[in-house]
């Protein structure tokens, strides 16, 4: 059986195995997936690894703003923290106040267990909050925990539903990289989404959130 991640492949499959076999299993997973942890840390150190358009200035806008970044990943910590350190400079890592991965929490995504204990380590509100994701399983992990949700699918997640997410756009730009026409117009004509659109998005989002619920009271 083949499945799409590492996460799907230690939960399906022992399912439907004889028990011995459940239990074999169980011990072997954890160790192919130390073994695929290894490879990929390896693959790291060989290989030029970019991030989409985007991220890295959003980061230093937001440490330059002196606004709190956190980090969740669905994935095992040592795996994480080697591709923060190929990807971020020294100085962008120091602007990431807190990172949960898999291994912290009881349920991965598209429970909002990472969203929840990350809200927390921060001591922030949800409310305060904008999140980047670009799979389903982290949109729904997102907007469970109460977060505005920004939606840039990857190459292996755009034929997937992002019913719910508050911004789809392709990617998040930069001057050097510009959105086209269509996504520009989804944040106000902008090249690219940076924090003073994200503070103009939000807005809009609250005024709508209030006049939803003055409706509501109104109705009742």
């Amino acid at each position: 059986m083949l499945c799409r991640t590492a996460r799907a492949f230690r939960r399906q499959a022992p399912h439907g195995r004889p028990p011995g076999e459940k239990t074999l299993l169980r011990r072997l997973i954890p160790a192919i997936h130390q073994v695929k942890t290894g490879i990929y840390r390896d693959l790291l150190d060989v290989t030029t690894v970019r991030l989409r358009p985007g991220l890295a200035r959003i980061v230093e806008e937001a440490q330059l703003a002196g606004l709190k970044v956190g980090l969740a990943a669905t994935s095992a910590s040592a795996g994480v923290d080697a591709l923060v350190s190929a990807v971020f400079s020294r100085e962008t890592r120091a602007a990431i106040g807190a990172t949960v991965c898999a291994e912290l929490v009881g349920r991965n995504t598209p429970a909002p267990d990472l969203y929840e204990l990350l809200l927390t380590m921060l001591g922030v509100s949800a409310a305060d909050c904008v999140a980047f994701e670009d799979s389903r399983n982290g949109l729904t992990a997102a907007k469970t925990a109460g977060l505005y949700t920004v939606v840039t699918p990857s190459r292996w997640t755009v034929g997937q539903h992002f019913t719910g997410a508050d911004l789809r756009l392709p990617m998040l730009g930069d001057p050097e990289t510009p959105l086209d026409r269509e996504a520009a117009a989804r944040i106000g004509g902008a090249p690219f989404l940076g924090l003073a659109e994200l503070a103009t998005l939000l807005r809009s989002s609250r005024s709508d959130a209030a006049m939803r619920l003055k409706r509501v009271v109104l109705q009742a």
